[in-house]
């Protein structure tokens, strides 16, 4: 999912973050990465039931550890 994808599907960044209980602006980052963190698209895609789904394309450093 892309950050576009989340705030299409919330309607605006204040939903979305509310959603998932994340400060007001946690998603600028996001915007300049121009990615969201894989864990915070498994939150995402469990809150949303599946609507939203985890980019197999992303950096996941938990997945990367020895």
């Amino acid at each position: 999912m892309t950050p576009q994808d989340i705030k299409d599907y919330f309607g605006t960044w204040r939903e979305a973050m509310e959603a998932i209980q994340l400060s007001k602006h946690s998603y600028l980052p996001w915007l300049r990465q121009g990615y969201v963190p894989y864990h915070t698209q498994e939150r995402y895609q469990q809150k949303t039931k599946g609507k939203l789904k985890i980019s197999k394309d992303i950096p996941n450093r938990y997945k990367e550890r020895p």
